[in-house]
């Protein structure tokens, strides 16, 4: 497409070059050799300038070039696996594989932010019963392993749905998802056994001092919310509420524009014929009759005639183009050759007409133009010009009209695909959510999960919502991405406190020993993936930025489904979990656990 539309081009311009004129080239391949050309073109940067940023982030925390290194290899080795994989299979690149890659990314750093933590801490630890290595991949490994397996079964399933694109995302997102746990726990822990300097001790004290300062303001935190958990729990529900609410009023929406930067080339030809001409996008009708039947090949015109004008009638169509049309004209010119179609077909060039009727296989197009519009606004019309087709159909015995052409498949195709997804979404959250349960061994983990994990979703829709209620591809990516980050730190917190339950005997204690180490990984994963994905703020492509910007907000909110909302409930059902887990629930402890 690329050295097509760049021929066109170059033709175009030499032809106009004489006559002082500037051509705009619109249309699907420019658009689609743009957008080639900035993908290719951002792919690159934005990538490497997410990965510089995030790992700048890493280390000035840790001060570290190392930990930097080490947290950026392992996304870096999912994706090659996944996507070596990919290219092994000669699979091309769509929607779905779009939404695999930061989805890897987000559940491969987190878990590794999660090792390098607890290597960590068992570095400072002079009581840890094994190495760093062994004594963290022994606290995180189980968690990270049950994230992976309990989301890997999840997309799975989704691979028995109907729709291509939801099975291709839950294939390539559960292959991911495997292939970041084996490179965490493999990666990280051969590459610190082999160069030990990784965890020199001449750096560990100032380390371990942002690392303590990071538990120290999460205790606090958590310390102003434990004062009153049902208060929380209670405007958590409430926010639930109002958001869920919200997404219920967003509609799938897509646009061509959307494609291609705002002061580009094509953006501006394609407001230019919208505003000259009526409209940019083809909206064509099939009509077809039985090859060969004279009668119904004589009434093909009229039909065509009455179809173009009733269609022509439409407000929000412009342009209509037939072989009526072409009729019409030779008529006014030269009466005679207008009068059968077999008259009328050799009177004009083959070129003027061969895109519009084909006798033999007993079809005719019919192409209007209309302006770029939302998918709502595209399936307005394709409902409007259906009904005319059924009122011109029932006129004309043994002939079919069929809507179809760009909008057509943007008013069915592009709502549906969105659609889809959501629903792809939330079969795997009820899945994952269902795993958690069975995985824990109790139903207390399932349920106390529910609101921390969906959270950060309908806030996500809440902030669409706001900006004007539509939802696209660049929402339901991000969506994916955001509950891949929930379910990941949800299950290190209820597997960290469930531990921490058993070792101490003391429910309360637990949790604060969970928040107080479990919760800087949090806050700092988040930190970096904020820090990386900000970056796509300055791509030239109005998706990407959308994405990048909803993004963010669905990860600050995931932060504090996680950070506030689930100790909350975990406290308003302290006494009902100890129960269960056969642990004492004291009033207060007179002193959070810091060790």
């Amino acid at each position: 497409i690329k050295k097509i539309v760049a021929g066109l081009r170059t033709t175009v311009e030499a032809a106009l070059a004489p006559y002082d004129i500037t051509p705009l080239l619109t249309g699907a391949p420019v658009m689609r050799a743009e957008m080639d050309a900035i993908n290719a073109r951002e792919e690159i940067f934005l990538s490497v300038a997410g990965l510089v940023i995030g790992g700048l982030v890493i280390f000035l925390f840790f001060r570290r070039l190392s930990f930097a290194i080490l947290a950026g290899t392992v996304p870096a080795a999912s994706i090659i696996v996944t996507f070596g994989l990919l290219g092994w299979l000669d699979i091309p690149r769509s929607i779905a594989l779009q939404i695999v890659a930061p989805l890897i990314i987000v559940i491969a750093f987190n878990n590794a932010m999660h090792l390098l933590f607890a290597m960590l801490h068992s570095r400072a630890d002079p009581h840890a019963a094994a190495t760093p290595v062994i004594d963290a991949v022994g606290h995180v490994g189980p968690a990270s392993l049950m994230t992976s397996l309990t989301s890997a079964i999840a997309f799975s399933a989704l691979t028995f749905t109907e729709s291509e694109v939801i099975r291709t995302f839950g294939a390539f997102a559960a292959l991911g998802t495997l292939a970041a746990f084996l490179a965490v726990i493999t990666l990280i822990p051969a590459l610190v056994v082999l160069v030990p300097r990784i965890l020199d001790g001449r750096k560990q004290a100032a380390t371990q001092d942002r690392s303590e300062a990071l538990s120290v303001l999460c205790t606090r935190i958590d310390t102003g919310a434990r004062r009153r958990p049902r208060i929380i729990m209670a405007s958590a529900v409430i926010l639930f509420a109002l958001f869920a609410y919200a997404q219920t009023t967003l509609t799938p929406n897509y646009r061509f524009v959307d494609n291609v930067p705002l002061a580009s080339e094509t953006r501006a030809a394609l407001a230019a014929i919208d505003d000259a001409f009526g409209g940019s996008q083809p909206l064509r009708v099939l009509v077809r009759w039985p090859a060969g039947d004279a009668a119904a090949e004589a009434a093909v015109v009229g039909h065509l005639a009455e179809l173009e004008t009733r269609l022509a009638a439409h407000p929000e169509i412009g342009s209509v183009l037939s072989v009526a049309t072409l009729r019409d004209w030779v008529a006014a010119q030269a009466p005679a050759t207008a009068g059968d179609l077999d008259t009328l077909l050799k009177a004009l060039p083959e070129s003027l007409h061969k895109h519009l009727i084909d006798r033999e296989a007993g079809a005719a197009l019919v192409n209007a133009m209309v302006p770029d519009q939302t998918t709502e606004q595209s399936r307005q019309l394709v409902s409007e010009v259906t009904a005319i087709l059924d009122d011109i159909a029932a006129e004309a015995p043994g002939m079919s009209f069929d809507v179809t052409g760009t909008v057509a498949l943007t008013a069915v195709e592009t709502g549906r695909i969105i659609e889809s997804l959501q629903v792809g979404l939330l079969v795997a959250i009820l899945l994952i959510i269902t795993l958690i349960g069975f995985t824990f061994g109790h139903i207390w983990p399932a349920t106390i999960s529910v609101l921390p994990n969906i959270f950060p979703l309908v806030a996500g829709a809440a902030f669409l919502a706001a900006r004007g209620g539509e939802i696209n591809f660049a929402g339901a990516i991000a969506m994916t991405v955001a509950f891949g980050i929930a379910v990941d730190d949800t299950i290190h917190m209820l597997y960290r406190f469930r531990r921490e339950q058993k070792r101490l005997g003391n429910s309360e204690l637990a949790l604060e020993r969970t928040v107080a180490r479990v919760g800087p990984v949090i806050v700092m994963s988040t930190l970096v993936l904020i820090a990386g994905i900000s970056v796509l703020l300055l791509s030239e492509m109005p998706m990407n930025r959308d994405y990048g910007m909803l993004t963010i907000v669905i990860f600050i909110a995931a932060l504090i489904g996680d950070l506030i909302f689930l100790p909350a409930l975990i406290r308003v059902y302290l006494v009902r979990i100890s129960r269960t887990e056969g642990v004492a629930v004291p009033g207060q402890p007179e002193t959070p656990a810091t060790g």
